[in-house]
């Protein structure tokens, strides 16, 4: 292991074989689960390579584990324009990615960009509860609570779901006009 290391590392030093030794360090962090080495090497080899589709969908994923949304979103954006990903899933992956920087968003403090973010993950996938819920959740915390019912009552006549009910029950509670 250590004389792969050493190997892999001595390749970096030429241009012509830095490529190869940034992913050979890449797989020996996969098999090591140094999750913070595997997306260093990642982000290395995509500078390199960038249109590499091995290379777009691995930073993407580990993007998403390191919960790097905003970066996980240019990644897929970029993945898509090469055709890295399959076609069906972009939609629903996007919409999951725009629902992570929404979280993110929100953790930081910034209910206004969380709720842009969740509006549009409700409207890339119609009928996504995650992203109905979120968006919901969303507007009743910033008191709009027309829309927050509106959004919950379409999705109640597609798919009742538990979830629904609650925010509706939390708008009740909260005696917001319909």
């Amino acid at each position: 292991e250590e004389a792969a290391t050493r190997y892999f590392k001595g390749m970096l030093e030429r241009p012509e074989t830095a490529f190869l030794g940034l992913r050979g360090l890449l797989i020996q962090s996969q098999k090591n689960n140094d999750r913070r080495g595997e997306l260093e090497y990642a982000e290395r080899v995509y500078q390199l390579q960038p249109k590499t589709p091995w290379v777009l969908t691995t930073m993407f994923d580990l993007q998403i584990a390191e919960g790097r949304w905003r970066a996980a979103l240019e990644t897929l954006e970029k993945a898509i324009k090469q055709r890295a990903v399959p076609t069906d899933a972009t939609r629903h992956r996007r919409a999951t990615v725009l629902l992570g920087c929404s979280a993110e968003s929100e953790a930081g403090g910034d209910l206004t960009q969380a709720l842009k973010f969740a509006q549009q993950a409700n409207t890339l996938v119609p009928g996504f509860l995650p992203a109905i819920l979120r968006t919901a959740d969303l507007m009743i915390r910033s008191e709009r609570p027309r829309r927050a019912t509106r959004i919950i009552q379409e999705a109640w006549e597609r798919k009742p779901h538990p979830e629904l009910a609650r925010l509706y029950g939390e708008l009740e509670k909260t005696g917001s006009d319909k």
